[in-house]
């Protein structure tokens, strides 16, 4: 008796001496000692970088591995730590840290050290890179009609997806809506802002985030139109510029906020001959028309896809030229100096033709992208390429990809806020579904194909947002609604 009642004496002081050694137990029962670590966390605060505070409960977990969007550079990280006992020190490479205050290069596993007294706790800290999610956001559709002929870009001032679309339901006239706030809003009148019918479309933002929307007028013989949005209403600001029927618009804002619109000379009779590209520019609010790019050597080639983009003052137009030289494109810049050529006739050296797809595009630091789809191994597959502006010459960014392209089928191409490039194409070898891929950065391959919705669609588009660093989706499904997806590391 006097044995157990020893043995029950002597396991009470060893369960006291144990619990005695411990602080706090945690409401799921786990033990913590002095040097535990109960959370720490990458704060907007300390790091603008981000875009939401990243806390790591960590609990028992020695080994952590922290998910970080790969934008952000890890090397210069500032880091509050929550430790059970405040009077720790945090040890890292033989340093003393200060919670909220250190900058830590997590470019490389960190081993952090906890210690009190004679008590020592090893973290081994991970940063890696957080996966990117698409989140299905509200469609947007109109009663009673169809939307298959729409175009999408991103504001550059507001992040919001701006979408211009034909109003079937309203006499075919060019509409705008937009998508902030988890609601859709019309930008001016519902039943649209044109006279009637158009034809081919494009538009730009201002430095302010005005829209301007050019287009080939059918109320005016297809000739070009240009309109903008300011103070809440539509205004125009030209009908019939040009002397001709006009096709595959451009527009793009110079750094004076005046727009320059490219097309294709649709017939013949004007200011220009047919098929000759028509430069069209808007300057102290007058209208020059029916110019063309004076070093451009045209040829018979005519000037589809038109693209422009601004960079640092100056406005790059690349233009897809179909004609005896099938499946050539062409990039010129134009600023207060002028025009100049930056290269004209590209095509791939063994490819006998690129397919009727173009798209091109710059990077934050003025690297200018082409995409074509090219037939060098058999079939048009998609290739994307960059231009080196002081070697003066094309490289493949990564190998074509196995989405084969033909006249019946789009592509859209965007380079995200880290200028990676994506790419939303009609799958001609799964029913034309809408399907997504980006680069890896780290292997320069594709990352597998990813199939955002089973059913065929008429027109796709991709874009990203600087200022949130997401991305958007746009397509229609059979009943003719657009389907908007979200690609952000928050979803």
């Amino acid at each position: 008796m006097n044995r157990i009642i020893l043995n029950l004496f002597f396991l009470s002081l060893l369960t006291f001496l144990n619990v005695s050694c411990l602080d706090e137990v945690d409401n799921k029962g786990e033990l913590f000692d002095k040097t535990s670590i109960k959370s720490f966390g990458f704060y907007m605060e300390d790091n603008p970088i981000l875009t939401k505070d990243i806390i790591v409960d960590v609990k028992n977990n020695k080994e952590l591995r922290v998910p970080l969007p790969s934008y952000v550079d890890r090397s210069k990280l500032v880091v509050r730590y929550n430790l059970l006992d405040e009077s720790a020190d945090i040890i890292l490479n033989d340093e003393l840290q200060t919670s909220g205050v250190s900058v830590v290069d997590f470019t490389n596993p960190v081993d952090l050290f906890i210690k009190l007294g004679n008590e020592t706790n090893r973290y081994s800290i991970t940063v890696v890179d957080a996966p990117l999610e698409w989140k299905r956001l509200l469609p947007f559709s109109i009663a009673d009609s169809k939307i298959t002929d729409f175009q999408m870009k991103i504001n550059p001032i507001n992040g919001c997806p701006y979408v211009l679309f034909v109003n079937k339901a309203s006499e075919s006239k060019l509409t705008m809506v937009s998508y902030k706030d988890d609601k859709w809003d019309y930008i001016g009148s519902s039943s649209g802002f044109t006279d009637g019918d158009t034809n081919s479309k494009d538009f730009d933002f201002d430095s302010k985030g005005n829209p301007y929307v050019a287009y080939c007028d059918r109320t005016i013989d297809r000739k070009l139109s240009v309109m903008c949005y300011e103070n809440g209403e539509w205004k125009s600001l030209g009908k019939g510029i040009t002397s001709s029927r006009i096709d595959h618009v451009g527009i793009s804002l110079t750094e004076k906020d005046e727009p320059m619109v490219l097309s294709l000379v649709a017939a013949a009779g004007g200011g220009l001959p047919r098929n000759e590209l028509n430069v069209s520019t808007y300057i102290n609010g007058l209208w020059l028309s029916d110019q063309t790019i004076p070093v451009r050597d045209a040829g018979s080639k005519r000037a589809w896809y038109n693209q422009g983009k601004l960079y640092n003052g100056i406005n790059y137009w690349a233009t897809f030229d179909f004609g005896s030289k099938e499946g050539f494109f062409s990039v010129y810049s134009y600023d207060n100096k002028g025009w100049k050529v930056v290269d004209e006739d590209v095509k791939i050296e063994n490819a006998v033709a690129n397919s009727r797809a173009f798209a091109m595009n710059l990077d934050s630091n003025g690297n200018i992208y082409a995409v074509i789809a090219d037939d060098e191994t058999g079939d048009a597959r998609i290739r994307v390429l960059v231009y080196n502006l002081e070697l003066k010459e094309w490289k493949t960014v990564v190998s074509p990809t196995e989405a084969i392209v033909d006249r019946a089928n789009v592509f859209s191409f965007a380079l995200s806020s880290e200028d990676v490039p994506y790419l939303l194409y009609k799958d001609k070898m799964n029913s034309f579904y809408p399907t997504v891929i980006s680069v890896n950065e780290a292997t320069k391959k594709w990352y597998d194909p990813l199939v955002l919705d089973q059913f065929e669609v008429d027109q796709c588009y991709i874009d990203f947002t600087k200022i949130y660093r997401k991305g958007y989706a746009l397509y229609n499904n059979p009943k003719g609604e657009l389907v908007l997806q979200e690609l952000s590391y928050e979803n």
